[in-house]
């Protein structure tokens, strides 16, 4: 990869000096809140594994072994999309509001079918991928899709932190989530087990999102357009209940696993939940 970006580009490391205190400024904030969110993201199992043992642990690995290769969906399209909203920059509000609200759409609309899946099938799926032991953490997997849900908007407000400057105050937010996911799991996992675990983590992650969503939204002065979220949220309703009926009916997971994003896809152009043409666009990555 360095070998073609040098045949493509010149690269010069002449003005690092001059710009490392910027680069200081700029990537120490950034460094301490990432830092903070990997540990509010994995003291949980360690918590989980003191106060409810070996069996615990495993289950609720699992299920969040799903929710770390999940995040690869919003990564994606938040790298895709960070240069293009850094070229409209904040003297282009419109155009950004453009791009975030079409990227929120297609977030959404993953994500809730992810969710769908998991409440309607994610204990069978789970039994498929690590053994029918581990169907038992099919209700983990379907909370931690709700934290899958809110990570996606996350990703796309992380982008904004960085634009709008708003790092020392996204460190703050971090620091509060540490706080409140490792005191609610102190108190809860003892009693409760490893599903407490994962509705603190859903907890956490709607903390620290709202308060970074209600920061950035204010900066930008953009207020998203609910109606075809909405839609989509129809549509993956509709997929839940026809995936739970299909189960019913005796339907192995595996065809259920191959099918569903076809079932969700059709029931999201047929319910408006999705705006096929510039939703491609952003994830293709269009010029500004």
């Amino acid at each position: 990869t360095v070998g073609m970006s040098l045949r493509r580009a010149r690269v010069s490391f002449a003005a690092i000096g001059a710009h490392s205190r910027e680069l200081m400024r700029v990537g120490l904030p950034l460094t301490i809140s990432g830092l903070l969110v990997l540990a509010y993201a994995r003291i949980d199992q360690v918590i989980v594994f003191s106060y409810a043992g070996e069996r615990g642990a495993g289950l609720y690995g699992a299920a969040t072994r799903i929710l770390d290769q999940a995040v690869i969906v919003p990564l994606s399209i938040t790298t895709t999309l960070f240069p293009i909203l850094v070229a409209a920059g904040p003297a282009r509000p419109e155009r950004m509001r453009a791009l975030l609200q079409h990227a929120l759409e297609v977030l959404m609309a993953v994500a809730l079918g992810a969710l769908a899946f998991a409440i309607a099938c994610g204990g069978p799926a789970l039994g498929l991928l690590f053994g029918d032991e581990f169907s038992a953490a099919g209700t983990a997997l379907a909370i931690l899709m709700g934290v899958f849900l809110v990570t996606c908007v996350g990703y796309l407000t992380g982008s904004m932190v960085l634009i709008f400057e708003l790092q020392k105050r996204y460190v703050r937010y971090a620091a509060t989530g540490l706080v409140v996911n490792v005191v609610l799991n102190l108190i809860f996992v003892p009693s409760h087990g490893y599903l407490a675990a994962a509705w603190i983590t859903l907890v956490t992650e709607l903390v620290v999102v709202g308060l970074t969503a209600h920061a950035c939204l204010a900066a930008l002065a953009w207020r998203p357009h609910l109606g075809i979220l909405l839609r989509a949220a129809v549509a993956a309703a509709v997929t839940c209940a026809a995936l739970a009926i299909f189960q019913h009916a005796g339907t192995p997971i595996g065809v259920l696993l191959a099918e569903t994003p076809f079932l969700y896809g059709a029931l999201l152009v047929a319910t408006g939940g999705l705006r096929l043409q510039e939703s491609i666009a952003i994830v293709r990555g269009p010029r500004a």
